[in-house]
């Protein structure tokens, strides 16, 4: 943005040098003095001259201008890039939290099952404890 209002503040510069110009140059076809015209002649070429230079600068600040856009233009591709290469490491742990999450509930569903079988196997071990007759000692 700075380069766009330092070449629009040239760009009106130059404007205001030309206007200077076709002053100078009003004023050389009203003059009847040969050393005022030829003072007034160098000044236009003075001008001139300035306006060369003043464009020269703005040439270069437009050169600026576009090295910084392809810069930022590089740098918002890499943005994206980052953006979806973090969406997809995100989608792949989302995906990792239910796999984690559906085996610990298999595995606790297991678990669980495991130990219902157990205690049944002891229920009954302790059932046939109690129902086989003892021997009179």
């Amino acid at each position: 943005m700075q380069l766009e209002v330092r070449r629009k503040d040239l760009e009106n510069e130059v404007e205001s040098r030309k206007e200077q110009i076709r002053k100078y140059s009003q004023q050389q076809l009203e003059t009847k003095k040969n050393e005022e015209y030829q003072a007034l002649g160098r000044e236009i070429d003075h001008t001139r001259q300035a306006i060369s230079e003043i464009e020269d600068r703005e040439l270069e600040l437009m050169e600026q201008q576009d090295a910084f856009k392809t810069k930022l233009a590089d740098a918002e591709r890499a943005a994206e890039e980052a953006k979806a290469s973090e969406a997809t490491t995100l989608s792949n742990l989302d995906e990792r939290e239910k796999n984690i999450e559906r085996g610990n509930s298999t595995n606790w569903m297991t678990g669980a099952g495991r130990l219902s079988q157990q205690s049944k196997k002891k229920t009954f071990a302790h059932y046939e404890d109690y129902s086989t007759p003892r021997r009179a000692e």
